[in-house]
């Protein structure tokens, strides 16, 4: 075979002719000739012949034949190509090949998450006066605890540390159960009370309880749950006992989430809150009435009735209505829907209380809190701080101080910020001028914002909460509730 030189510009041309399919009988001859007798064209007709995508077999679609001799040399070096992919299976492949990058990328974080060592608790540890219980009940003496374990301190206090990033500790006669896994401890309280310590950001957290949990935003917390016999059906207590629960949670520093009783809410520093299950509440609720000089009633025409009752120090109100700024038919004139608990105030003064938790109600503009009305009817003139929910899965609207300074008149607002219960709110009246003000202890106050607003001399103060919703009831619980003459909060 000859290895001669030959005119590659020809060759092109001829290539070209046959690609585009326009190619004669003289130069299909000619093309025949030159890859017959050069062995470096029969190589650029193969690189070319691939490079344009064309397939020795369609070459019966040009406008003459190739002869079997010119056949013959294009098949001898020219493999087969594939035919392309239609557009439907190509996109079905690259569809195909996202999911399997996406689950290997996945594969590989959670391999990373369960080897990273950096924010795993190491094994737990126990000192001090104890006894395990293994999860079938057999006690196993003082070994190593367990997740599954029982842990029950005995005459004296007992110290339960996992690495150095969490220590506990147990008081006399306190049961818990170790649960989790090295990334999210949980204990489950059964009785007694734990004194927590805690480094949050090095894992997660978690106290268990049988009105439901606490978790860590802060470092150290303290959480009691207690028993009482009542009087009614009860949960079922430890020794078969008939008994209604009582959980305490205490912080010492930092901030605590709790969910409780489909109540939810964050604990500050110095705050405490208690809380019962619905045998308690119904038990205290029965011989409830709002002390003297307290009443309550709706305002506006509210959905859903009402109401307000009191027990050791706890005001529990429920309102309907659509809001306190104005219904939503008739506009005009404006007017408030809600419930109130209220006294009369005569002159100057004020009203502070803490609201401790809401649920019920529209999940954003559902709100509580403290005000001061001219009158009882819905269109009144009213100074308040207000709270909105906590939804853990929805924005919240945070504190409100709001106020209508013309009968039947349009409300304004001030934005408090991101508060949400528990939080301390205030209003004081000097004359004309309302003062808002809102505190996370109840001892050092800001000030929100002044309105002048000419009110009567002789005005109702109370508490007051609205669902945002005619078909619903929202409760918000208030304590350490004060009213009286003028003060002076710290600021």
């Amino acid at each position: 075979m000859s290895t001669s030189s030959f005119d590659l510009r020809e060759l092109v041309e001829l290539i070209e002719a046959v690609r585009d399919g326009r190619i004669i009988a003289e130069q299909l001859a000619r093309l025949e000739e030159i890859l017959g007798g050069h062995q470096d064209a029969r190589r650029y007709y193969r690189r070319a012949m691939r490079l344009h995508g064309y397939l020795e077999q369609n070459a019966v679609a040009v406008a003459t034949p190739i002869p079997p001799a010119a056949q013959g040399l294009v098949a001898a070096d020219t493999p087969p190509v594939r035919p392309a992919a239609s557009p439907a299976r190509t996109a079905r492949r690259r569809f195909i090949a996202v999911l399997v990058t996406l689950a290997a990328g996945l594969l590989i974080a959670v391999g990373l998450w369960s080897w990273w060592p950096g924010v795993q608790y190491a094994a737990p540890t126990l000192e001090g006066d104890f006894s395990i219980h293994s999860a079938s009940g057999e006690v196993v003496g003082q070994r190593i605890p367990q997740r599954g374990d029982t842990i029950i301190a005995g005459d004296s206090d007992a110290e339960l540390s996992i690495g150095a990033y969490c220590s506990v500790t147990l008081k006399p006669g306190t049961e818990l159960v170790l649960k989790g896994n090295p990334r999210s401890e949980v204990l489950e309280l059964k009785e007694g009370t734990v004194e927590s310590r805690i480094v949050p950001e090095k894992g997660r957290f978690r106290i268990d309880t049988p009105l439901g949990h606490v978790s860590v935003r802060g470092t150290e917390f303290i959480t009691t749950v207690e028993y009482k016999t009542a009087n009614n059906e009860g949960v079922q207590g430890i020794n078969g006992l008939k008994k209604s629960a009582i959980v305490t949670v205490a912080v010492v520093s930092g901030m605590v989430a709790f969910e409780m009783g489909g109540m939810t809410g964050i604990l500050g520093p110095g705050s405490s809150q208690a809380f019962a299950d619905d045998n308690e509440k119904t038990e205290s609720r029965a011989e409830a009435a709002l002390p003297s000089p307290w009443q309550n009633q709706d305002i506006g025409a509210v959905g859903k009735t009402g109401s307000a009752d009191h027990s050791n120090g706890t005001f529990t109100v429920k309102g309907g209505g659509e809001d306190i700024w104005s219904a939503k038919a008739p506009r005009k004139p404006y007017a408030d829907q809600f419930h109130f608990a209220y006294q009369r105030l005569s002159g100057d003064g004020q009203i502070s209380a803490r609201v401790v938790s809401m649920k019920g109600g529209d999940r954003f503009w559902a709100k509580a809190g403290v005000m001061i009305r001219e009158t009882l009817d819905p269109g009144s003139k009213n100074v308040a701080m207000l709270l909105t929910p906590a939804d853990p899965n929805a924005r919240s609207n945070g504190m409100q101080f709001q106020h209508r300074a013309e009968t039947g008149g349009k409300s304004s607002t001030t934005d408090g910020g991101k508060y949400s219960p528990p939080g301390w709110v205030m209003v004081v009246r000097s004359g004309d001028t309302f003062t808002g003000y809102k505190s996370l202890d109840g001892k050092s106050w800001t000030t929100v914002g002044s309105h002048t607003v000419t009110m009567a001399t002789d005005v109702y103060i109370g508490l007051a909460v609205t669902a945002h919703d005619n078909e619903l009831l929202a409760t918000g619980e208030f304590d350490n509730l004060a009213t009286g003459p003028r003060g002076s909060p710290k600021r």
